[in-house]
């Protein structure tokens, strides 16, 4: 992964996980391309983290039967990788793989074709498991939420009434007036009397006179606070913000982190299998190949053989992504501070301080009792 970046970053390409750290808040979905790229008679790993909105895929009975990343290039860089001239901009080039081969559609004319031995496709990808749940028809439009899901219908409502109290403030400043003139309109009806900074001429006796609305500012008022109150409760409110002026206790920190977590944690879940599901590609397509050299970052590569690695089908690879909030983390020592005398300790380290390494954290603690 650290080789893989740093190819990344010789391009001028931004880093991975980022990239799949604000994909997975806004488009509910994150992948990756992982493949072995031989470069100096060498292999080195080459990840391609995907946009999904521009992913097409078919499963089948033993995963992804085929899939296809749409991107659009320039002419000068669809030269330079696969030496066709092209004209334009904005060209559309299909990477499509399946289980035997890869073909790349530039413009919708295959341009190449090549076959290759690793058994499946090299593409991997995760929903983040939040939403509804339900598996009505259409259920796929609500796969895998973004973070705005739980506000998306606040935000037209919420500009409207930003809107309407613009217009008021501005028929404030600039206030519409009527104008009694003989011969106003010439037959015609004048025009509606209430456009910010106009005069309607009207005849003389024909003044509109307004019906009296009192409650429609108090209303509106009363919806706008609403409608905020409803989208702090669904977004970032004033706790994330740092915000609340007023002495909280590690209790209510905690029940607010808790209430965070629902939709933070199904985030890091979706990040950690698809960490998980990245490696094993990778590690699987070493095997395969049965490849061998040098691999990591500039001045930390290792020497690595397949054969080091083993049958990727005998192990398993996991990873686990922890949040971390410094005013939790400070309500949880005051509770640890607490439970001394009431819970033991390795209980204070691993259910309330939550420490990442209980057992290194004790074993510390007794070299240092023991010193």
């Amino acid at each position: 992964m650290a080789e893989a970046e740093e190819r990344r970053s010789r391009q001028g390409l931004g880093g991975i996980f980022p990239f799949h750290c604000n994909h997975i808040c806004v488009r509910g979905w994150i992948g990756n391309r992982a493949l072995w790229v031989e470069e100096d008679k060498s292999m080195h790993p080459e990840i391609l983290p995907l946009d999904m909105h521009y992913f097409v895929y078919r499963m089948g009975p033993k995963g992804m039967a085929w899939g296809a990343y749409k991107t659009f290039r320039s002419a000068a860089s669809i030269n330079a990788e696969y030496g066709v001239d092209q004209q334009g901009t904005d060209i559309v080039v299909y990477d499509y793989w399946d289980d035997k081969k890869n073909e790349i559609w530039i413009a919708d004319k295959l341009v190449k074709t090549q076959t290759h031995k690793m058994g499946r496709t090299p593409f991997v990808f995760q929903a983040a498991p939040a939403g509804f749940m339900l598996l009505d028809k259409g259920y796929l439009v609500h796969e895998g939420e973004s973070l705005f899901f739980m506000d998306r219908d606040l935000y037209p409502e919420l500009n409207r009434l930003m809107s309407i109290k613009q217009s008021m403030a501005m028929k404030t400043l600039m206030r519409p007036f009527q104008k009694q003139t003989p011969n106003a309109g010439q037959g015609q009806p004048p025009p509606y009397p209430d456009k910010i900074g106009t005069v309607v001429e009207v005849l003389p006796g024909e003044a509109y006179t307004p019906i009296p609305a009192e409650d429609l500012t108090r209303a509106m008022e009363s919806a706008f606070a609403n409608i905020y109150a409803a989208e702090q409760r669904g977004g970032v409110n004033n706790i994330d913000l740092g915000n609340v002026n007023q002495t909280v206790s590690a209790v209510w920190i905690t029940e607010q982190t808790e209430i965070r977590n629902k939709i933070l944690m199904p985030r890091l879940l979706a990040l950690s299998r698809l960490g998980e599901q990245t490696y094993r590609l990778l590690v699987e397509q070493y095997w395969r190949g049965s490849y061998k050299g040098d691999i990591g970052k500039t001045s930390q590569k290792k020497y690595i053989a397949a054969s080091d690695l083993g049958d990727p089908a005998s192990y398993f690879i996991t990873l686990k992504l922890m949040a971390r909030s410094k005013k939790q983390e400070i309500a949880n020592l005051a509770m640890a501070a607490a439970a001394r005398g009431i819970l033991s300790t390795d209980t204070i380290i691993r259910d309330v301080l939550l420490v990442d390494d209980p057992e290194g954290e004790i074993a510390r603690l007794k070299a240092e009792e023991a010193e």
